[in-house]
């Protein structure tokens, strides 16, 4: 999969918005990405730099905020190496911020359970 398809064919309103960070993370030659795709739910997906290629992208959890783009997702990898995605928070819609953690150290592909709201 091409990286314009990745983005282009799921990337929701403002996809990354501009007071979100990070919405990459380099962490053990992959690059991690996060963004609003289809209904506004965090999507993630990696490059690995080792193989120059990208995985599939896959969505975190469901997002409940559904009228703008302003709690696009953020992420940081632990030091175990475990994917920490944050979304939904916006003051005006009174969302508060979501969490979600990988299942599995540097992986996607174990899923994500999502935690207690920040």
């Amino acid at each position: 999969m091409t990286t314009l398809e990745i983005f282009a064919n799921n990337g929701l309103s403002e996809p990354f918005y501009w007071l979100t960070r990070p919405e990459a993370v380099y962490y053990n030659n992959k690059t991690y990405v996060v963004w609003h795709g289809t209904g506004f739910d965090p999507y993630i997906t990696y490059y690995n730099h080792s193989s120059k290629t990208w995985a599939t992208a896959i969505r975190v959890a469901d997002n409940p905020m559904t009228l703008n783009g302003h709690g696009a997702p953020s992420m940081t990898v632990d030091s175990s190496g475990y994917i920490h995605v944050f979304y939904g928070a916006t003051i005006a819609g009174g969302y508060p911020m979501k969490h979600a953690m990988s299942n599995s150290p540097e992986s996607i592909s174990g899923g994500f359970t999502v935690k207690s709201d920040i």
